[in-house]
């Protein structure tokens, strides 16, 4: 009995070992996650940074024009296969900071058509490239 005991606490202690070191590190932590200033529907994600300042650099995304509606925000150096629940295919304008740059796919898991866009984009229905993005994006990747 003392030893099933002494094994549970061993992997008690392994299992929590990588949680005690975020709290004293962050960059051991887990991989950051996209964060929402608006913390109403339509998405899965609430307002959360775990405790971190905002980021130096990454991109907004927009379900309006001009920067307005629904929006999610990530980090440069992420990727999203697919999109937050009520995105998908509904992103219309985009706002980069701090120098980021979003490429952006027209099929999930990074497929289809794509197109990097830098700074600011107020409309993707009117846009350098030869694609009307608005309503199109169902994959990102943040650099």
């Amino acid at each position: 009995m003392k030893r099933k005991a002494l094994t549970f606490v061993a992997l008690a202690a392994i299992a929590l070992g990588p949680m005690t070191s975020f709290a004293a590190s962050p960059q051991d932590g887990p991989k950051p996650r996209p964060w929402m200033y608006d913390r109403e529907e339509p998405g899965v994600y609430t307002a959360e940074w775990d405790g971190r300042p905002d980021p130096d650099r990454g991109v907004c995304f927009y379900t309006d024009p001009a920067f307005t509606g629904h929006h999610f925000c990530i980090t440069a150096g992420q990727k999203m296969n697919a999109l937050p629940k009520g995105f998908g295919d509904k992103i219309t304008s985009l706002r980069t900071f701090g120098g980021g740059e979003a490429t952006v796919f027209s099929k999930k898991k990074f497929g289809g058509h794509r197109a990097t866009f830098t700074g600011e984009v107020s409309d993707l229905g009117d846009t350098e490239h030869r694609r009307n993005w608005n309503d199109k994006i169902s994959s990102i990747s943040v650099h």
